[in-house]
């Protein structure tokens, strides 16, 4: 196995109760020590992460 020190994460979403709403879940810290929370897209500019997944459809 060829090891390139990119530690691969998952990435799962779970319900919630609004259905415009999505939660996603890493195997993985992110931010440690906390979670976040980004509930529009003007919000997720630090994130390039939180703007790829708003680009879900």
């Amino acid at each position: 196995m060829i090891k390139t020190g990119n530690p691969i994460i998952s990435i799962y979403t779970e319900m919630t109760p609004n259905p415009e709403t999505m939660k996603f879940v890493a195997n993985k810290l992110l931010y440690p020590g906390k979670s976040v929370d980004f509930p529009d897209i003007e919000s997720v500019k630090p994130s390039p992460l939180a703007v790829e997944l708003f680009g879900f459809p």
